[in-house]
């Protein structure tokens, strides 16, 4: 019994299909490539037109931690820095909520009387930014939007569920405990209660006595 040669059988029509089978692949995995990474295609050679209007190019930035091209671009008042994505996502947002700090503390520091820190999504049952970091427990983001933005922190979703209490039912203790020290705060109560030591009562003198 004679065995088949296993190669004999790729005749030049079967060769020409794998070929362009594996160019079709490697263009798809490029493809693919380039839309995982976009910060790498934002800092690359080429117009930044082709990720649409500025204002898209902005939500990248923010999406990707891109500070200096977020800067540029946003220091332009004739651009709208509350655009939202197909998704109801604004930069602001998004950047909340991939937890790039950098990012929002370079929004924050822009200084823009137009910005909407608390503008929320709608495919998000209306979430704000401040409620998505809470709901996720991103104790490192609460902190700074407590301490460095004008957001609401207590501005609940469409369901009527507050920051603090989306965070509670997450299990996130040390989340609301940062909100509510801040609500303590402004309302000008100490977080810890003043401290008195009991009073100590003077003990009578024990006489001296002699060792026998």
């Amino acid at each position: 019994m004679r065995l088949l040669d296993p190669l004999a059988r790729r005749t030049p029509s079967w060769c020409s299909w794998q070929m362009t089978l594996s160019c079709a692949t490697v263009c798809v995995w490029l493809a693919l490539t380039s839309l995982r990474e976009p910060s790498a295609m934002l800092r690359g050679n080429f117009s930044l037109s082709s990720f649409g209007t500025p204002e898209e190019v902005i939500w990248w930035a923010a999406h990707e931690n891109e500070c200096d091209i977020l800067m540029s671009l946003a220091l332009d008042r004739r651009l709208d820095i509350n655009w939202r994505n197909e998704h109801g996502c604004s930069a602001f947002y998004i950047a909340v909520v991939k937890g790039h700090i950098d990012a929002v503390q370079t929004l924050l520091g822009l200084n823009r009387d137009d910005f909407d820190y608390d503008l929320v999504c709608p495919r998000a049952l209306d979430a704000s930014p401040f409620w998505a970091a809470a709901r996720a427990g991103d104790a490192a983001m609460i902190k700074v939007l407590l301490e460095e933005s004008p957001c609401d922190f207590e501005k609940a979703n469409r369901h009527g569920i507050a920051p603090v209490e989306a965070a509670r039912e997450a299990g996130h203790d040390d989340v609301v405990l940062l909100i509510e020290r801040r609500k303590r705060k402004l309302a000008g109560v100490a977080d810890w209660p003043s401290y008195k030591p009991p009073s100590r009562e003077k003990l009578p003198s024990i006489p001296s006595v002699r060792p026998p």
